[in-house]
């Protein structure tokens, strides 16, 4: 009933805007508007599960003639749209766009102090990273890690367990501070998983894009992460970030020992992923 009322207005509201083009993120939408001969521009975060109602609307979208583009936020997910759905229509095209940031103004220089700062910010979802933060913090009791973010649950949990000392939980902040927060840090940490969790649950770590990685860009300051082909698609280890195997945490504490030793090389990295997001991946230039 639901997905019917969805239909049933979608194409009212069609009918009476008249637009020249519907740009969604819904398999089930694009479906629904199908019979109104508007050409359809589909935006994909992800696949639908298979044997779903949005895979079939999937399916029954990607033959149809209104769908004219379909943009993917990564090209792993671009790959497996094909490996999934199998060769698409002649003239259906393809593109990818990964997220990205707003650039801000010009991030303050870093200040010079005694203790290296390592700043998280995001979720604590499964194969976020804080678990592998946990791991590392340890190993290196010289460098401090400042996480920001997290359901009251989620902290909870992580509060309850025996952290090292060199870790703050402060929960969530508002989203005007994250940016003063970013630069208040010395490195950030983008210690994904091989699995990712998101707020639908599923796993999204072979397709995402995170925001976090550009607003990190933007923030202009080191960024040490995953070593994952989706992340490989943005950033390159040596040049714009340092990437570590999710799976080893001595190769996270060697990275940060390396940058809290190295200032150049710090701000090096920093300066080019800055660099990086202002030339390819601002709102504006995805726009």
């Amino acid at each position: 009933l639901r997905h019917r009322i969805l239909a049933l207005h979608a194409r009212r509201l069609i009918r009476r805007l008249r637009p020249d083009i519907v740009f969604t993120r819904s398999p089930l939408l694009a479906h629904n508007v199908m019979p109104c001969n508007v050409r359809v521009m589909l935006e994909l975060h992800s696949l639908p599960e298979g044997g779903t109602k949005t895979e079939a609307a999937m399916r029954e979208v990607l033959g149809h003639p209104s769908l004219t583009d379909i943009v993917c936020i990564s090209a792993s997910l671009a790959e497996d749209l094909v490996r999934t759905f199998g060769p698409l229509r002649s003239g259906l095209r393809v593109s990818v766009a990964h997220d990205g940031a707003d650039a801000g103004s010009t991030p303050s220089p870093r200040e010079s102090r005694s203790t290296f700062t390592v700043g998280y910010f995001g979720h604590l979802y499964p194969g976020k990273g804080m678990e592998l933060i946990a791991e590392i913090a340890p190993g290196v009791p010289e460098i401090q890690f400042e996480i920001y973010g997290g359901t009251d649950a989620d902290l909870a949990r992580w509060r309850a367990q025996p952290l090292a000392k060199n870790i703050n939980l402060h929960g969530h902040v508002s989203h005007d501070r994250v940016r003063p927060l970013m630069e208040s840090c010395d490195a950030l940490i983008a210690p994904y998983g091989v699995k990712v969790s998101h707020v639908a649950g599923g796993d999204i770590g072979r397709w995402m894009s995170p925001l976090k990685l550009f607003e990190y860009m933007a923030a202009g300051r080191t960024i040490v992460a995953s070593d994952l082909p989706v992340i490989r698609e943005v950033l390159t280890d040596g040049e714009t970030a340092l990437l570590c195997a999710p799976e080893v945490p001595e190769q996270w504490q060697s990275a940060l020992q390396r940058l809290s030793d190295d200032r150049q090389l710090a701000d090096g990295l920093a300066e080019t992923a800055r660099a990086l997001l202002l030339g390819q991946y601002t709102w504006n230039a995805r726009a």
